[in-house]
């Protein structure tokens, strides 16, 4: 468990700190330091734990960290980079960079942005300094740990404190049991055992934050927060009808034809809504993003007024996305706002925001509260949330579709968001995936080791230590197999075989994502971003796309070096990008949705087309009586809405084509063809009762499971054990078919 909020800020303040603090405090016209920011600084001024700080967006996170840690490396004067601090992108950095820099300055201590864009000859200075503040991306640190493990021991070896930005991010994910492992990995390297602190905006367990932040010590973590819960804000949640169209015909097409799509209609009110002030529009996808900007821009150019929406996605290069960033941040623009994806999400600066929209339902609970908190930061000021849906016309010919989900789902997340809930990020152990990759890096940065050694170092960080040495011992004899060829044995010791060595040595080595086949797409010798070219998106020269929020046409394409030059053009259609934008949805908010559906509470913030549609939403849930049951017949078969998580709900999908039935998973339930409720309900009681027995048979059944990175090599069989374990399969199966059988019923 983690202590309570034991440091007292009345033991604590700012002339604790040391000069070079209290000088930039007195030119930041504070009026003096937050509650949260002293109990910080009295714990780790006159503590020797780790920290975990959690305070809404823009509530002061950076600087309760920082200002102590500073002070204490002034004073200690560490003969070493004295932090590290990790965060999950690029331009989180360079935002860091620039607000800590005068802060750096004051002390004498160099700083540096450690990542793909900064220089070779910035880096090695900074390595021949071997002070200051590192500024890192996790994929950066594993780029020392393979290329310069000879240096680290000088260059870190007396680092005291390692902060791990925005710390929500890397709870849950393979990115996330990387940098777990990559911080085990550089303390043994370098011989070091900073301190740890975590900073987040939202914390749903801080238990399980403290754990993965200090594993096998978490009581040695105090907790600090800003003390608020519930969010206090002004929300309006607005509907637009999609009139039918072609399949296959996309929003840009649908324009063409004369359609006034759903997405036409929402552009329109938030033309009016946003077109003055500083505003931003979370789309939930870059295509959305793309979609929506496009027609805003043209709008505003027809009617002879300055474009203020910009487009913000992680395709785009820095230069257009740092352009947005300015025009929100600069006070001598009057109007401005962004439209992105989750890349304005963290914690860049942005300066003051009105209002923040959502386009579609949030299926995320604490990334809506991580968006709403970019408004109402002045004090005296409301958060102010406009959530937009667009819902197809004729769907209430459908008994589902009758149910209005996806306007169900916002509902339930804005009451949710009120209360103050955020999603717990769950334990889960490293995918098959990072377990491989992270031995082969281990291996390739310090040779051959023994077994005990491997584990010995992999098994310190949570997400590791969650595999288990018997798992690990089995993984380690199929990555040594000789049909495998990853590792192999030699004296004793473990080494990389020739497929291993091939794979750690090759430049995609560093990152546990894949990144998907690019063109960088230049204009007038500035880049615009990377486009991705996926099946059915080929492009050539005379082609139209549409990109940063314009339309543009492509004069060159080399494909070799993948760059294309482009100019402005008034046709172009929307590109394609990589899957990964949904998210899931915990337990909670699916039953939230049903309790939506099932009482007559009319929240204020609901428009009257919102109202109206809930309200036959509702009337299709008793007529279907739903209340107490979970199936309709549809369609030659049944749809289940368990209103049960994501997880379980892919699960129970899982378990139902193993037992034989043809079961396909959506967004809130399931179909399952050519079954009545009595064929199926035997089926559901087999996997309640026997699911961990017959999890296996499931598995033979199995055609495809996600593919991590690094794991494509070993045996398919192995590969589908592993993930049924590290995914608790058949326990979640298990619980969700008790679910359905209870008719809804979840457990206490």
């Amino acid at each position: 468990m983690l202590p309570a909020q034991s440091a007292d800020p009345d033991t604590f303040t700012h002339h604790d700190l040391s000069t070079g603090c209290r000088r930039w405090i007195s030119g930041q016209s504070w009026s003096g330091l937050r509650p949260m920011q002293l109990r910080a600084g009295a714990a780790l001024m006159a503590g020797q734990g780790d920290l975990l700080i959690s305070a809404g967006t823009a509530g002061g996170k950076t600087e309760a960290a920082f200002l102590p840690a500073i002070s204490l490396v002034d004073r200690v004067q560490p003969q070493s980079v004295g932090i590290i601090c990790v965060s999950p992108l690029k331009s989180l950095i360079n935002d860091q960079y620039q607000r800590l820099r005068p802060l750096a300055a004051e002390h004498g201590l160099p700083i540096i942005r450690w990542h793909g864009d900064e220089s070779r000859d910035a880096k090695e200075a900074f390595f021949k300094t071997a002070r200051g503040i590192c500024l890192i991306t996790p994929e950066s640190i594993e780029a020392l740990l393979l290329h310069r493990a000879h240096r680290l021991a000088a260059v870190f070896g007396q680092t005291m404190f390692t902060i791990v930005d925005e710390l929500h991010a890397f709870l849950i994910g393979d990115r996330g049991a990387h940098l777990a492992s990559l911080l085990e990995r550089l303390e043994d390297a370098s011989g070091a055992s900073p301190r740890r602190i975590g900073l987040s905006a939202t914390l749903g367990d801080p238990a399980i934050a403290a754990r993965w932040l200090r594993p096998g010590r978490p009581d040695r973590v105090v907790l600090v927060t800003d003390g608020k819960k519930g969010v206090d804000l002004d929300a309006s949640l607005h509907v637009a009808l999609d009139p039918p169209r072609l399949p296959g015909m996309d929003d840009t097409m649908a324009e063409e034809a004369g359609i006034e799509t759903g997405l036409m209609q929402t552009a329109t009110r938030l033309d009016q809504r946003l077109g003055t002030g500083k505003n931003l529009v979370f789309a939930g996808s870059r295509r959305m993003t793309e979609a929506l900007c496009d027609i805003l821009r043209r709008r505003r150019s027809a009617a002879g007024q300055e474009n203020v929406f910009f487009a913000h996605h992680g395709s785009l290069s820095r230069e257009v996305r740092e352009t947005a960033e300015r025009r929100l941040r600069d006070p001598a623009v009057a109007h401005a706002t962004a439209i992105a994806t989750t890349t304005l999400e963290l914690g860049i600066d942005i300066g003051e925001v009105g209002t923040v929209c959502q386009i579609g339902p949030p299926r995320s609970v604490s990334g809506l509260r991580q968006r709403v908190g970019r408004s109402g930061r002045r004090a005296g000021t409301r958060s102010t949330l406009d959530l937009s849906l667009i819902e197809l016309e004729g769907l209430e010919q459908h008994q589902e579709g009758r149910l209005r989900l996806n306007l169900v789902c916002a509902a339930a997340a804005l009451s949710l968001l009120r209360e103050g809930f955020v999603e717990p990020p769950g334990e889960r152990p490293a995918s098959l995936s990072v377990v491989v990759h992270e031995t082969l890096c281990l291996l390739r940065s310090r040779g051959d080791l023994s077994f005990d050694r491997i584990f010995g170092i992999l098994s310190r960080s949570q997400p590791m230590s969650g595999v288990g040495r018997a798992a690990f011992e089995k993984l380690c004899q199929a990555m040594a197999r000789p049909e495998v060829r990853l590792l192999e044995h030699r004296g004793g010791l473990m080494g990389l075989g020739s497929k291993g060595a091939q794979l750690a040595g090759s430049p995609d080595i560093y990152a546990v994502f894949s990144t998907p086949f690019e063109i960088d797409l230049i204009h007038a010798g500035m880049p615009l971003g990377r486009l991705p070219l996926m099946g059915g998106s080929a492009i050539g020269p005379g082609d139209g796309v549409l990109f940063a929020g314009s339309r543009w046409s492509i004069m060159k394409l080399d494909i070799d070096k993948r760059v294309a030059e482009v100019q402005p053009s008034d046709k172009g259609k929307q590109p394609r990008f990589e899957g990964g934008d949904q998210e899931p949805m915990h337990d909670r908010l699916a039953a939230r949705m049903r309790a939506i559906l099932s009482t007559q509470h009319v929240d204020e913030a609901w428009t009257p087309a919102a109202r109206r549609m809930l309200s036959n939403a509702r009337a299709g849930y008793r007529a279907q009586e739903l209340d107490r049951f979970v199936s309709l017949n549809e369609r030659e078969g049944l749809i289940l809405l368990p209103w049960i998580g994501t997880r379980k709900l892919e699960a129970l999908t899982m378990a139902l084509c193993g037992e034989g039935l043809n079961a396909t998973a959506g967004p809130y339930g399931l179909w399952v063809a050519s079954v009545t409720s009595e064929m199926l309900k035997p089926v559901l009681e087999r996997v309640r009762r026997e699911a961990r027995a017959r999890v296996g048979t499931w598995l033979s059944r199995k055609g495809a499971i996600p593919e991590g990175k690094f794991d494509a090599a070993l045996p398919h069989r192995f590969r589908l054990e592993w993930w049924a374990s590290a995914n608790a399969i058949a326990d979640l199966a298990s619980e969700a078919a008790a679910i359905v059988l209870s008719g809804g019923a979840q457990p206490t």
